[in-house]
């Protein structure tokens, strides 16, 4: 069980923050659900990537609680340092490995499907980004399983053979990761920033993509030969061996949440129009009321939208733009208003013309979807490319 401060920290903060890992990868998928795109490739990596962050916290805690990790490589047995060496410098090395890669396809295949098509530069040039990621999750791997021969030698030194100097480990791996990291991050700014709109709207579009920095930094962290925060005595591994472990985590955690925040604004919507957050808004209003003239707000806006129910229903759509559903999560656009009815019963050709002209339209005619093709048919027939 952890015994001190390292060891708490590698056991606990993983656990606080996997559930909220969780949470995002959830309303990631639900978006999928309440915009009926479907799944794509994107989606189901950033589910194994999850996966994968579950499974290097339970090997984290298998380097606490039975390698000794956080504790002072004389206070060990040797059937704990044997176990430490497998956890950690094997099994770690590939999940880490193979979760960070995941991710960083992941957010690769979703600038295609953004992207792709207006954009056709961005698809190739992220075709030729993954097969650098593909590249170095091979080099990795094959470092690892390489790292020392015979591969006994990592957790019995006095076997005769070769290991790999860390620092050549260091520079191949750590640093290349990172040149690729940062590819990433700023491959989608310059389609960005061409795009005709607000300033104000890029910077904010340019933020939400750059939000994975996050776990590039996690990652600088933990080079050391780079920077010196993570300080590694080999002769005492298992002592100072943790921060290491505490920012690879870290890093898997943060590139997922910040893979999924691009598609939270339909779910954000969905929980603001439900009852819950109905009455959240009700409470907070209310607080800024007097209790008379906020009851007397409440029959008006109810009688208002009673009303408003049996004549028309006003649904803005958004402007045409691929993104468009991370700038605008209500959907609003001032270059196109559908009215929705309870009548109506056109050809599906007449439907999406009316659609572009404002027209009335049957409730059941319309979908909005969230991306630059935002008409929708029942047929599916449009929209195809909506995020």
């Amino acid at each position: 069980m952890p015994t001190n401060g390292p060891q708490l920290t590698l056991v606990v903060a993983p656990a606080v923050l996997l559930p909220f890992t969780t949470l995002a990868v959830c309303m990631r998928l639900y978006s999928r659900i309440l915009t009926k795109q479907g799944f794509k490739i994107d989606d189901y990596l950033v589910a194994l990537g999850l996966i994968l962050a579950y499974g290097l916290y339970a090997d984290v805690v298998v380097c606490v609680v039975w390698g000794g990790l956080g504790v002072d490589i004389t206070l060990l047995t040797p059937a704990n340092i044997e176990i430490f060496a497998k956890a950690a410098a094997i099994a770690s090395g590939i999940l880490w490995g193979t979760a960070v890669c995941i991710t960083q396809l992941s957010i690769l295949f979703f600038y295609i499907r953004v992207f792709g098509l207006v954009q056709p530069w961005i698809k190739y040039t992220s075709y030729v980004v993954i097969a650098m990621v593909t590249s170095w999750w091979i080099a990795l791997f094959g470092t690892i399983m390489g790292e020392c021969i015979p591969m006994s030698k990592l957790w019995t030194p006095m076997v005769p053979g070769k290991c790999i100097s860390q620092s050549k480990m260091c520079g191949g791996g750590g640093i290349s990761h990172i040149i690729i990291d940062f590819i990433i991050l700023c491959l989608p700014l310059w389609p960005v920033w061409k795009l005709h709109t607000k300033t104000s709207r890029k910077v904010y579009v340019s933020f939400i993509f750059l939000l994975g920095i996050i776990a590039t930094l996690c990652s600088v962290l933990r080079v050391s030969c780079l920077v010196s925060l993570v300080k590694i005595d080999e002769s005492n591994a298992t002592a100072s061996m943790w921060l290491s472990f505490f920012l690879e985590i870290l890093e898997v955690v943060c590139g997922i949440i910040c893979v999924c925040i691009p598609a939270f604004p339909p779910v954000l919507v969905r929980m603001k129009n439900s009852r819950l957050g109905s009455y959240a808004k009700g409470i907070i209003s209310t607080s800024k009321l007097s209790p008379f003239s906020s009851k007397r707000s409440t029959r008006q806006s109810s009688r208002a939208g009673d009303d408003s129910s049996e004549k028309s229903i006003t649904h803005p759509l958004p402007k045409v733009d691929p993104t468009n559903f991370i700038t605008s999560p209500k959907y609003l656009s001032v270059d196109y208003d559908a009215r929705v009815t309870t009548g109506g019963s056109s050809s599906s050709s007449d439907k999406d013309a009316k659609t572009l002209r404002g027209d009335s339209i049957s409730e059941h005619e319309m979908r909005v979807t969230h991306g630059w093709d935002v008409h929708s048919t029942k047929n599916g027939s449009v929209g195809s490319n909506a995020v």
